[in-house]
């Protein structure tokens, strides 16, 4: 029986052969580094199914490189099968029909593989006492009577038993919900299935094994429930449920009508009646005829 799973894919293959048919790229591809063969040769191949938007040209023995969905094909008495549907592939700048192509080239690295999954079980490798654990991917498939029927896969993923950095790692719980990442090693065989393997680059914890429903007290408290609770506000705005959600200027109220003081009537600012009689006298006195006379001098 098959499985077809995907999850993203990203890194180097060199394509083997190569079919256009208008935008349609399809073809053959080879993954280099690994260390996990299942033939003679430490090198995996898969098939590319390219959209190939801006038809770009791409020759056999070329590298690119890739970052799309790789599709799982799993068999019962053979190795998985990969397949990838590329985003985007691009072309290193190096002409393939030289002969220093591949020394003009940087090194080699397996491709990147990145999920999300619960782990499915543990495994012990006896012979080179690494340590791992198997990650089951699922995808939908099909609803029959109201049930929805799923296909899965699984990939071993491997501590890298030469680094210092995941000594102090244990083998996560079973049923663990795990973000991991990491590199292509090969194809690895627990009892009697052959499975995709990867060395752990990347591992972070994204919920705890699932457990017995929990059973929450019943609560009798007439209060507003947590979830509509209100904030604590500053103790200037108004707090009450059906206060106004706008702020309102307020008129402060006088303390009591006895200690209140009402302003008087606005008074005119022109003269009162008594200063302009002074003004008046002044001006009579300033006039030629009550001004003093001045007396001549004596000759």
């Amino acid at each position: 029986m098959s499985r077809t799973v995907h999850c993203h894919i990203s890194g180097l293959l060199q394509l083997d052969s190569v079919s256009s048919s208008g935008s349609f790229l399809s073809g053959t591809a080879s993954i280099h580094g690994v260390s996990f063969n299942v033939g003679d040769d430490f090198s995996i191949s898969v098939t590319v199914n390219y959209y190939n938007t801006i038809r770009e040209e791409f020759s056999s023995g070329a590298v690119v490189f890739c970052s799309g969905a790789l599709i799982i094909t799993e068999s019962s008495n053979d190795h998985p099968q990969l397949s990838i549907k590329p985003h985007f592939l691009v072309s290193c700048p190096v002409d393939p029909q030289e002969t220093t192509y591949i020394e003009q080239l940087p090194a080699m690295f397996p491709p990147t593989l990145d999920f999300t999954g619960a782990v499915s079980c543990h495994i012990t490798d006896n012979n080179n006492g690494a340590r791992m654990f198997g990650i089951d991917l699922s995808i939908y498939k099909e609803k029959q009577l109201g049930q929805v029927l799923t296909e899965s896969c699984r990939i071993v993923c491997m501590f890298d038993e030469t680094s210092s950095r995941w000594k102090s790692y244990n083998l996560p719980a079973v049923a663990r919900v795990l973000h991991v990442t990491g590199n292509i090693h090969g194809f690895y065989k627990a009892a009697t299935r052959l499975s995709l393997c990867m060395i752990i680059t990347e591992l972070s914890y994204v919920s705890a094994p699932s457990t017995a429903p929990v059973a929450f007290p019943a609560t009798t408290s007439a209060g507003p429930s947590p979830s509509k609770s209100r904030l604590k506000m500053w103790p200037g705005l108004p707090t009450s449920p059906s206060a106004s959600k706008k702020r309102r200027l307020v008129t402060p109220e006088p303390e009591s009508s006895s200690s209140t003081t009402l302003p008087g009537p606005r008074q005119s600012e022109s003269p009162t009646p008594s200063v302009l009689g002074q003004m008046q006298a002044a001006a009579e006195e300033a006039t030629p005829e009550n001004r003093p006379k001045r007396k001549k001098k004596a000759t």
